[in-house]
């Protein structure tokens, strides 16, 4: 399959969908004491999980382009990718769960499931069998020992 729609356009898609739904929906709208620091926390953390991302395929000189996962020239597994094969996507999902939380109504949460099954069903699947075409049995062994996710 052919990746023709960038990530970081599908996580603006999914901020619009947030937002419309806030929107559209106002009196499903929730407030809690703490709201706004729970949101920056997760956002602060989802940032830094993609910039750590970021800094680890430069220090391995590899693509950072999810558009051409055939153009990877090293299997990433260290850093944080000992710990979630996709950290970059991940960080974008905490980004949009600090977005939902924020903008609080609870049907954003299921927004943030439908970028989940999204990226998962038809991003990180191209992603995937695009390294495994690349990196054979070394793929194969490092999926076995790290979560797509968390």
């Amino acid at each position: 399959m052919k990746l023709t729609i960038p990530p970081i356009f599908i996580v603006l898609v999914f901020t619009g969908l947030m937002w419309a739904v806030h929107t559209l929906a106002p009196f499903l709208n929730y407030h809690f004491k703490g709201q706004s620091s729970l949101t920056i926390a997760i956002g602060a953390i989802g940032a830094i999980i993609v910039l750590i991302a970021l800094g680890v395929f430069a220090r391995n000189k590899t693509t950072v382009n999810p558009m051409e996962p055939l153009e990877a020239s090293t299997l990433v597994t260290g850093g944080i990718y000992r710990f979630t094969r996709n950290p970059m996507y991940l960080g974008m999902a905490m980004l949009l769960a600090a977005l939902g939380l924020y903008l609080g109504n609870p049907i954003n949460f299921v927004t943030l499931g439908l970028f989940v099954w999204y990226m998962s069903a038809l991003q990180i699947k191209s992603e995937e069998d695009a390294l495994r075409q690349l990196f054979g049995a070394a793929f194969e062994a490092y999926c076995k020992e790290v979560r797509r996710w968390i």
